[in-house]
């Protein structure tokens, strides 16, 4: 499983989170690791869809607050942990006394 692609499971009455097994191009391979189940068309084309807008986006540009409130991809995904870490490192740059207690 490629545990830095979760995306959040859509069944009924399932809290879990889907991941792809290898690269994540064929949708069968996409299940939740809760209930088991397989991943929709729809929800595997809104995540192909939202990591295609994020690649294209400057990292600087990628809404986190929007994506983690949308209920698809998952908080682990390594797009938006790539977004907040290029934040907190530019952050560090520019106010390094914000982050010297950290």
């Amino acid at each position: 499983r490629d545990l830095c692609r979760g995306c959040i499971c859509k069944q009924p009455k399932c809290d879990g989170v889907v991941y792809p097994i290898g690269n994540g191009n064929d949708i069968n391979m996409w299940s939740c690791v809760k209930c088991s189940k397989g991943i929709s068309n729809e929800s595997f084309n809104e995540v192909m869809e939202l990591e295609k807008d994020i690649k294209a986006k400057s990292l600087s540009d990628v809404p986190i607050g929007e994506l983690l409130e949308g209920g698809v991809l998952h908080q682990s995904h390594y797009l938006i942990n790539r977004a907040l870490d290029h934040r907190v490192r530019l952050l560090a740059r520019l106010r390094p006394a914000l982050c010297e207690n950290f």
